[in-house]
């Protein structure tokens, strides 16, 4: 969480890896995504007009949504800006991300409320979230009061909890003449699986637009590979690494960071997950049932695209889809439906946990 201000740059104050735009592991590295870039300059350029803007910014884990507006604010200096994050361990804390929102605003503008009424003290898990939503709008108009725009962002929204939710959405929808960006960022489609009012408003309100982030392309890649030093790659393996990653720039940053060249070039064989990604998932494979953790092993070995079914027959496991339903809950694998056969599902593999973003 963050706020950001002439005095404190964005750069030292945003959460996640930082650093110089060079350097070894753990430096802030960031290439490419110069489209959503433009894209969210232009959103401010009309918040700063009376336009309010509130952008989605989604994508898969590790994909770089957090890098993306972490960038963005960098380059915005002296913008106000505040930030609070969702939090899978904290989704049932009644309006824990406002309340986040509210220190952060309280901080950032001394003369301002310490809390909204609702919920000043310990959480109030009976508090309406329209009036909450109400007194949160008030809260994000008056950061721009003296300033030319205000930027509030939110990250996971997928794992904020349902209350604060519901009162983003209703501050949302009543801006008006507010020189206010709202930036929220979300697996892919999450957001607007929170509610039909979320998809209502991402869908279909002029204030509201989408950044869908894909994998990096081959040239931004490239780019990657010279900012962490490892400029002798060949074009093929540069492509196995693109094959092999998606394009997803923190995997791809984690294996250039494990593996040597002899590795990374190394023909007919798969690239082992870095450890980084194996030290989050392991602790997890190890609290599943037997046939659920089997379940997972089985479809890490088939792919994203065999069928359930053949994943249960490699796994010996009778039950299926109970066992599938506790991988899901556990992050590992997600449910897909087999475009091959109508009512069958495919076992794919979820996205990175954790803080993977």
């Amino acid at each position: 969480m963050l706020t950001t201000d002439a005095d404190q740059p964005a750069r030292d104050r945003f959460s996640g890896p930082d650093g110089g735009d060079r350097g070894g592991p753990g430096a802030r590295v960031f290439v490419g995504r110069q489209p959503e870039l433009d894209a969210l300059e232009a959103a401010l350029a009309a918040a700063r007009a009376g336009e309010p803007q509130v952008i989605v910014v989604q994508g898969e884990a590790g994909i770089g949504k957090s890098s993306l507006v972490l960038e963005f604010l960098v380059r915005q200096r002296g913008l106000p800006a505040i930030v609070a994050s969702g939090e899978q361990a904290e989704a049932a804390m009644p309006f824990g991300v406002v309340q986040q929102l509210s220190a952060e605003v309280a901080a950032a503008s001394p003369g301002a409320a310490a809390a909204p009424d609702l919920l000043v003290g310990d959480p109030c898990p009976d508090a309406d979230p329209l009036a909450v939503g109400g007194e949160v709008r008030a809260l994000i108009s008056g950061l721009q009061r003296r300033q030319a725009a205000a930027v509030v962002v939110v990250e996971d929204l997928q794992w904020a909890d349902l209350p604060s939710a519901q009162a983003l959405l209703f501050a949302c929808r009543r801006l008006g003449g507010d020189r206010v960006m709202m930036v929220f960022t979300a697996r892919r489609g999450a957001a607007a699986e929170l509610s039909e009012g979320w998809a209502r408003f991402i869908g279909s309100d002029r204030r509201a637009s989408v950044l869908t982030l894909g994998g990096l392309a081959p040239g931004e890649l490239r780019l990657l590979c010279g900012r962490l030093g490892r400029t002798a790659l060949s074009a093929r393996t540069l492509g196995q690494l693109a094959d092999h990653t998606g394009g997803n720039p923190l995997l791809a940053r984690a294996l250039l960071e494990e593996l040597t060249d002899e590795e990374l070039t190394a023909q007919g064989d798969f690239l082992r997950a870095p450890r980084s990604l194996a030290s989050l998932i392991l602790p997890r494979l190890a609290t599943l049932s037997r046939p659920a953790r089997d379940l997972v092993i089985a479809a890490s070995v088939l792919g994203d695209s065999a069928p359930l079914a053949d994943a249960a027959q490699l796994a010996g496991t009778a039950k299926p889809v109970a066992a599938l339903e506790k991988a899901e809950r556990a992050g590992l694998l997600l449910g897909r439906e087999n475009p091959g056969r109508p009512g069958d599902r495919v076992p794919a593999a979820a996205d990175p946990p954790g803080h993977l973003r």
